[in-house]
């Protein structure tokens, strides 16, 4: 049954041209658009791209330990959480300081976070202020008030909860 599932879109990308399916990347000239003020499903999309990076990531660097010690994974569980925290880190504050405001996810849905010009200092704060709302999420209280937050920022300013660095 799985394979009929696999069959259809291979047949599908056989019969009709390229760019029905998919668009053509082939002639797309890359950084072309850099969306600056990027609605929500677009945040969503890079986030989601983000995440699945840095769990890969994370998920490479726990089995090299696991593998160099020979322990159980119910050993590893703080290893499990630094590795996730490192990954992360990487993935949401060192890659946009690096690559002038572009996560992995921001590059491939073109979504910047640099919208106005900000000093050194202040990005770092603002990319720390984005990581902070970003890893408050793993709990229940606090992920509850990060979404009433952005709800209320997002109403108000077309922003998310992070960007209050930036107002005033």
């Amino acid at each position: 049954m799985w394979m009929t599932y696999c069959l259809i879109p291979a047949a599908l990308a056989w019969v009709l041209p390229w760019g029905v399916l998919f668009p053509n990347v082939r002639t797309v000239t890359s950084g072309i658009i850099v969306i600056t003020r990027p609605g929500l499903v677009r945040r969503l999309v890079a986030f989601l791209v983000d995440m699945v990076v840095a769990g890969m990531i994370s998920l490479v660097m726990i089995m090299a330990v696991q593998l160099a010690s020979r322990a159980n994974y119910a050993e590893l569980q703080v290893v499990d959480w630094v590795a996730t925290l490192l990954a992360t880190v990487v993935v949401q504050v060192v890659l946009p300081l690096i690559w002038g405001g572009f996560t992995l996810g921001g590059r491939l849905t073109g979504a910047c976070l640099d919208d106005r010009p900000r000093g050194p200092l202040h990005r770092l704060v603002y990319y720390l202020a984005r990581l902070d709302c970003l890893l408050l999420m793993s709990y229940a209280l606090p992920a509850m008030v990060v979404i009433i937050a952005s709800i209320i920022t997002w109403r108000r300013y077309r922003q998310l909860a992070y960007c209050v660095v930036d107002l005033g």
